[in-house]
């Protein structure tokens, strides 16, 4: 069962280390204070419906929550993905910034527009320094898949590395891009990672780097991880390099407990679990930062080929609203959507074909709704 309630008291918390590292950062781990309900315990929420399937899909959790009477009202911020101007960027930034939380679907990066044309989705993300993603890639008794008994928690740096967005020509066929890493985010990152293993009860953290190659820059990375270390000795630190680790995926995940790792790596390692517990279409995600919290799928595809056709699996984003849930304390609304969901997967079977079944978006969804009926809970009409 997905537990996604517990990661939400890993909220930037005061640290217990006592080594210098990060004892010179310590006064910056303040908690993820939620923001404060308005209008008669209401939440305003920002809502992203992003580009592809995030439209539809983020429908359906408005949907979902009006059935399920939950005390959120979201302001519906669009994003055009086409567009060279920040306009439309910066005010969903201000958005955030008035409401605390978000709910996004991810915004297409087009690869034709001009370079200084940064990703959207990565201008949120540093601009509001939300700078841990946080992903619990988890099997589901549901649905088949190679592997059994995968349970890992992956904690990516969010807003440096290679997508600091520094490249440029230097000469004619000659592109320098930067990467960029620095101790402090390295420090914090490291510490998010340690003390989420202590108070889920974790045994193990594995830092994930290129430091063989990369000296300077995953060295760093790598070496504020064995710092922090030092002061949680109930946790075993180990570290792989990148490459070894996604071999050591697709063939043995079960030795991996929590992971850490810089944002290109990030990636491709979220991805690639995501895939081995089912697809994208199952796994949510978080991005958090001191002051704003803003939540997604965790693989971030817009899954625009199958966009507008019913056939896209809602539960990532559902997930993910329940995360953010939990996020609100609205946990009783949060786990009454989670169990609903957890319950069509796992006992219903009702899929969506992207994990082998001929289930429609729709039909899954009304199928949550039932459930959370069926269960006594307070609902509006069908």
């Amino acid at each position: 069962m997905y537990d996604y309630a517990d990661i939400e008291q890993y909220r930037y918390r005061p640290t217990t280390t006592t080594t210098t590292t990060t004892a010179a950062i310590s006064m910056c781990f303040l908690l993820f204070i939620p923001p404060p309900a308005k209008y008669g315990g209401r939440h305003t929420v920002t809502l992203i419906p992003g580009d592809g399937i995030g439209p539809e899909l983020l429908n359906h959790v408005r949907e979902v929550f009006r059935f399920s009477c939950v005390p959120v009202d979201f302001e519906v911020v669009h994003v055009n993905s086409a567009l060279e101007t920040d306009d439309d960027m910066n005010n969903a930034i201000t958005a955030i910034r008035r409401n605390g939380v978000a709910l996004k679907g991810n915004i297409e990066t087009k690869h034709t527009l001009p370079a200084s044309v940064k990703s959207r989705n990565n201008v949120l993300r540093t601009s509001l320094d939300l700078y841990a993603n946080v992903m619990h890639c988890q099997s589901l008794p549901g649905v088949q898949t190679r592997h059994k008994n995968i349970d890992i928690m992956i904690i990516r740096e969010n807003t440096e590395g290679e997508y600091s967005s520094l490249e440029h020509e230097s000469v004619s066929g000659v592109v320098e891009s930067l990467k960029i890493i620095t101790r402090n985010n390295s420090l914090r990152i490291a510490e998010y990672a340690f003390q989420l293993a202590r108070d889920k009860g974790r045994r193990r953290v594995t830092a994930v780097h290129k430091a063989n190659i990369m000296k300077l820059g995953d060295g760093l990375f790598l070496q504020c991880c064995k710092e922090v270390a030092s002061g949680y000795p109930d946790i075993t630190f180990d570290s792989m390099i990148v490459d070894n680790t996604t071999m050591q995926l697709v063939s043995k995940p079960q030795q991996f407990d929590v992971m850490v790792m810089p944002n290109l790596y990030g990636n491709v390692v979220s991805n690639v679990c995501a895939g081995l517990v089912g697809g994208p279409g199952l796994v949510p995600g978080a991005n958090y930062g001191r002051d704003y919290a803003v939540f997604e799928t965790a693989t971030r595809n817009t899954g625009k080929s199958i966009a507008g056709r019913n056939i896209a699996n809602p539960t990532a984003l559902l997930l993910a609203s329940c995360m953010m849930l939990d996020h609100l304390e609205l946990n009783d609304h949060a786990t009454s959507i989670r169990n609903a969901v957890l319950t069509t997967m796992n006992e219903t079977r009702l899929h969506t074909a992207d994990i082998g079944g001929q289930g429609t978006t729709l039909e899954v969804v009304q199928s949550i709704m039932r459930i959370i009926q069926s269960k006594g809970q307070l609902t509006s009409e069908f």
